[in-house]
């Protein structure tokens, strides 16, 4: 514990004298002034989101966000409010609807309008009419083989259509701020 304390109190002592506290977060726009070295936090967000630190990691996507939910600040990323195809944000946002939703130990019997429109050179689970899973086995088929019948069985069985899951999704996504996300059917 002794050793502890040396060490924190000799971090403490070299930022004390080497200066080094960082910049200092304007809160108010009206300190906000480019030329002084007062960083405001919309030259804070502006500066982290158009430079990429040396260490960053190389991310091969189209688009990224780093976010640090603790302090709520976007640390980095890349094309933001470019739209974009949702592909796996649809099996996401369809497994936390059917979480929210339905008890894992709730039965789906299967119809074919849980898997007749999926294309054929879709990964499904290959679920036959009649047929009952557990909503737990149909969310790991969602999460662990990507399924699109397990999704839109968990889809159907929360909102009893493909139409009004879509609305639920959408209404979900405003909630959670996603303001320009909109799910579509095809």
């Amino acid at each position: 514990m002794k050793k502890l304390l040396s060490g924190i109190a000799l971090v403490l002592t070299f930022i004390i004298f080497s200066g080094s506290f960082g910049p200092v977060l304007a809160v108010n726009d009206e300190f906000d002034d480019p030329e002084d070295d007062v960083v405001s936090q919309n030259e804070a967000y502006d500066d982290l989101l158009n430079e990429t630190p040396a260490d960053a990691p190389q991310v091969t996507g189209t688009a990224y966000l780093l976010f640090d939910a603790q302090s709520g600040q976007v640390l980095m990323g890349r094309n933001l409010d470019q739209p974009l195809e949702p592909a796996g944000v649809t099996k996401l946002m369809t497994e936390l609807l059917a979480l929210e939703n339905l008890e894992l130990d709730d039965t789906i019997t299967v119809t074919a309008d849980m898997y007749i429109t999926i294309p054929e050179d879709f990964v499904t689970l290959g679920i036959t009419e009649g047929e009952e899973v557990t909503v737990h086995d149909m969310i790991y088929a969602a999460l662990l083989q990507s399924a699109n019948d397990a999704c839109m069985a968990l889809a159907i069985k929360t909102s009893g259509s493909e139409t009004a899951f879509i609305s639920k999704m959408n209404t979900r996504a405003r909630e959670l701020g996603c303001t320009a996300t909109t799910f579509t059917s095809g």
